[in-house]
C-alpha cells in the first residue's frame, strides 16, 4: 500500500503503538545493544532501573522535549498551550493541576521565558521567518508500509513543516550555538536518521514520488540564536543506509521470533557479541598518562 497522509493530532500520534517511529527504529544502529535495546523499548518494555542521578538526567530530557513539543505548536501552529506553576513537581497542587490541564502541559515561568525567546530568535532571523511565511503543511503525519524478507512493516513519521516546493523543515530546540556543535549533535541524537526515516515516508506517498528531497533544520536555542542549517547529501546519505539496515535487522529479528527462535537470541546484544575485545586506550590517554607518571609509556607496550 502507498504512502499516505493522516489527519492525527500529535496525541493520536504519540498513542499509536502499532507502527514504528524514527525514535525508536534508530535504537537498532545508534545503541551499543542493538537489537537487544529495541527489544526492551518495544517489543517488551522493561521497569526502568535507574539511579536517582540517572532518573534526574532523564527527567530532564523529558522536560526538554515537552518544551521543544510547546515551541514547535507555538511557531507552527500558533497554539499557546501551555499552563505555567510554581507548583513543585508532584506536590498536591502540581498534581491537581496536571489533573486539571494535562502534565505535559504545566510548565514554570523560566521554561515559558525560554519558548518566547526561541520563538522571538526565529522570527527574527530573515530567512527562518520567510520559509515559515512561505505557506505549507505543518505537523503532518505519514504512513506507510515496508516489506523486507517476507515481512510487512508499518511506518510512521510526523513531518514538522513541509513546504510548498516540498522542501522539509525539521525545527529542533538546541544547545548548540554553531554549525560544529551541531554538525556533532546529528550524530549523537542520530538527526541524519531521523531526516533520511522522514523523506522515505515523504517519498513513499505517491504525489512525491520521485522528488527531489531537500531537508533544512531549524535550529532555535534559549541564548535568543536561530539559524537554517541544511543537510549536505553525505549526511543524508548515511542516514539512509542506517535507515536500511535498520529496517533490515529489524525484519531478521521478527523472522527469528516468528520461527520460534528465545527472545535472547532473536534479539541478539550487539555488544555482548564482541565483549571479549580488548579495551585499548585512545592516543589521548596514553599522552596523559605519560604526562601524570612523569615517563613516557610507549604504545607498543603490554603488561603481562
Amino acid at each position: 500500500m502507498p504512502g499516505r497522509f493522516l489527519k492525527w493530532t500529535r496525541e493520536n500520534y504519540e498513542e499509536d503503538k502499532t507502527r514504528v517511529r524514527s525514535t525508536t527504529l534508530k535504537l537498532m544502529c545508534k545503541t551499543p545493544q542493538g537489537p537487544r535495546a529495541y527489544y526492551r523499548a518495544v517489543v517488551a518494555p522493561t521497569t526502568s532501573l535507574l539511579s536517582e542521578d540517572e532518573q534526574k538526567v532523564e527527567d530532564t530530557k523529558k522536560r526538554n522535549l515537552i518544551v521543544g513539543t510547546l515551541l514547535h505548536e507555538l511557531l507552527l501552529e500558533e497554539k499557546q498551550n501551555w499552563f505555567v506553576t510554581e507548583a513543585r513537581r508532584n506536590s498536591k497542587q502540581w498534581l491537581d493541576e496536571a489533573d486539571e490541564y494535562g502534565a505535559e502541559r504545566l510548565i514554570k515561568p523560566r521554561e515559558e521565558r525560554e519558548i518566547f525567546v526561541m520563538r522571538d530568535a526565529v522570527m527574527e532571523n530573515e530567512e527562518c521567518a520567510a520559509i515559515l511565511r512561505k505557506g505549507g503543511m505543518t505537523e503532518q503525519t505519514v504512513v506507510w508500509e515496508e516489506e523486507i524478507d517476507g515481512q510487512l512493516i508499518q511506518c510512521k513519521c510526523r513531518l514538522d513543516f513541509l513546504t510548498d516546493s516540498g522542501i522539509l523543515i525539521d525545527l529542533k530546540s538546541s544547545m548548540a550555538v554553531d554549525r560544529p556543535k551541531f554538525n556533532e549533535q546529528i550524530m549523537t541524537y542520530g538527526y541524519d536518521f531521523s531526516a533520511a526515516f522522514y523523506g522515505r515516508g515523504l517519498l513513499s506517498v505517491p504525489e512525491f514520488q520521485g522528488h527531489k528531497l531537500r531537508f533544512l533544520h531549524l535550529v532555535a536555542n534559549k541564548f535568543g540564536y536561530a539559524y537554517l542549517w541544511p543537510l549536505s547529501p553525505t549526511w543524508m546519505q548515511m542516514g539512509r543506509v542506517q535507515v536500511e539496515s535498520s529496517l533490515r535487522d529489524l525484519a531478521e529479528c521478527l523472522n527469528r521470533e516468528q520461527a520460534g527462535v528465545p527472545p535472547k537470541k532473536a534479539w541478539p546484544d550487539r555488544q555482548q557479541q564482541s565483549q571479549l575485545t580488548l579495551l585499548e586506550p585512545k592516543e589521548w590517554q596514553v599522552a596523559q598518562s605519560n604526562y601524570q607518571a612523569g615517563r613516557p609509556i610507549s604504545l607498543d607496550e603490554h603488561g603481562e
